[in-house]
């Protein structure tokens, strides 16, 4: 149980976080951005290869993967976002211009990176465990999985564009995935199944989210 609950809080706070920035960016310019995992992924490979590759601390390594998520993201918003929002009244173009950035970024990723797994070195050694029950790696930092759709279903749980419902989406998510990984990991996939299924139930039931305003 307790490891349910460290894994559950572990990942609840990384999909609270990944969901606060797509909701923000939904509430501030009313779009939907569906690159959002792909520049999580390109900030990855910014702190591997400052901190990685190149040698420097992990701290250069953060600060120069949010620099450079910062000037990216302001470029792409002065010069791409801001244009395509003033000359169009249609919010499919927004959605058309991100899902193209998406598709952009992972050819630009996969032709600067390749497609090998790659992982930050520890940034501390060790682990903790606590009278065998509860195992934590003192440096675990994954990178997730398809971060774009989990990010969407943190967002449609707790509602679009409010900033309270990205984090109890994220936390939801986050013990949702902890518990069926733990009760379910011997059928491997079903886990993330099971969580479709539960969520498109609750859409159909509570299609504004848990605390989104009813559509319309």
């Amino acid at each position: 149980m307790e490891q349910i609950l460290a894994n559950g809080i572990y990942l609840g706070s990384q999909y609270a976080m990944i969901a606060l920035g797509l909701t923000l960016i939904f509430a501030l310019m009313n779009v939907l951005n569906f690159a959002h995992g792909q520049m999580y992924v390109l900030g990855g490979f910014v702190t591997y290869t400052i901190y990685g590759q190149l040698g420097f601390p992990f701290l250069t390594g953060l600060a120069m993967s949010c620099l450079t998520l910062f000037l990216l993201g302001a470029l792409i918003e002065r010069f791409l976002f801001a244009p395509v929002i003033r000359r169009s009244s249609r919010e499919e173009s927004t959605m058309l211009l991100a899902a193209g950035l998406a598709f952009f970024f992972d050819a630009i990723i996969l032709l600067l990176f390749g497609e090998k797994q790659r992982g930050v070195p520890k940034i501390v050694d060790g682990v903790f465990n606590w009278d065998f029950r509860l195992i934590m790696p003192y440096d675990r930092i994954g990178m997730g999985g398809p971060t774009s759709i989990k990010a969407f279903m943190m967002v449609m749980i707790g509602g679009a564009g409010v900033i309270s419902g990205a984090i109890a989406g994220g936390i939801i998510l986050g013990f949702l995935e902890a518990i069926g990984l733990s009760v379910l990991s011997q059928y491997g996939d079903i886990t993330y199944l099971l969580i479709f299924v539960s969520l498109m139930i609750f859409l159909a039931i509570r299609p504004q989210g848990l605390m989104g305003k009813p559509w319309g």
